[in-house]
C-alpha cells in the first residue's frame, strides 16, 4: 500500500482471542526496516457482551511529515499486526487469535467520506458522468437464485450489519462475523 509523508489512515480491525492480549498496528516499509507509524488499538480479549466475542477495534495512524518519503510516498508499504501482554510480545507464546475483518484505508478518501474510494480514481469516473457505475458486476451480482443474489438495498449499511452473499461460483461476501 501506498504511504506518504503526513498521511493518516483509519484502521478497523474486527478481532477476538481466548485470554487478554492487546492488539499492536504499525505501518512499514515494504522490507520492514522502517516503521512509519504506529498504535495499540487495545484489548483482543474475550467479551461476552459483544456478538459472538468479536471486538471491533479502530485507530488512526498517523504518519509524522518528518519522515523521509519521496513526494510519490512508499508503494511497498506493509502492515503489520502483533499481539503483546504486559508491553511483551508474545511471538514466542503461543497464543490464539482470530482476525475477522482488517480494513485500512488512507483518511483522505473522496469527498471525505470515511473508508472511501481512492480520490485520483473517483475523480476520473466523476469527470466521466456515468448515468450509473456497475459494481462489482458478473455473476457475483446474479447469484444462483432470487434468494442467492446480490441485493445492493442490503449492503448500503455498516460493513459490520451486511448481509452474505452467495455468487454462482459459491464463494461467499460476507461481514465480519
Amino acid at each position: 500500500m501506498r504511504v506518504t509523508a503526513n498521511g493518516v489512515y483509519n484502521l478497523t480491525v474486527y478481532v477476538r482471542a481466548v485470554r487478554g492480549t492487546t492488539l499492536t498496528a504499525e505501518l512499514q516499509s515494504g522490507d520492514g526496516g522502517v516503521v512509519y507509524a504506529g498504535a495499540a488499538l487495545g484489548d483482543v480479549g474475550y467479551s461476552e457482551q459483544e456478538q459472538d466475542g468479536w471486538r471491533k477495534l479502530h485507530v488512526l495512524l498517523h504518519v509524522p511529515t518528518a519522515i523521509a518519503l519521496p513526494p510519490s510516498g512508499d508503494g511497498t508499504g506493509r502492515l503489520v499486526l502483533w499481539l503483546t501482554e504486559g508491553g511483551v510480545s508474545t511471538a514466542t507464546t503461543p497464543s490464539t487469535v482470530w482476525l475477522g475483518w482488517v480494513s485500512l484505508f488512507p483518511a483522505d478518501a473522496w469527498r471525505g467520506r470515511r473508508n472511501g474510494l481512492r480520490p485520483d480514481l473517483a475523480e476520473m469516473v466523476n469527470a466521466m458522468r456515468p448515468g450509473f457505475v456497475r459494481f462489482p458486476g458478473g455473476s457475483f451480482v446474479e447469484g444462483e437464485t432470487l434468494d442467492t443474489a446480490f441485493w445492493w438495498k442490503r449492503t448500503v449499511r455498516q460493513h459490520s450489519q451486511c448481509e452474505s452473499s452467495q455468487c454462482p461460483l459459491s464463494w461467499h461476501s460476507a461481514g465480519p462475523r
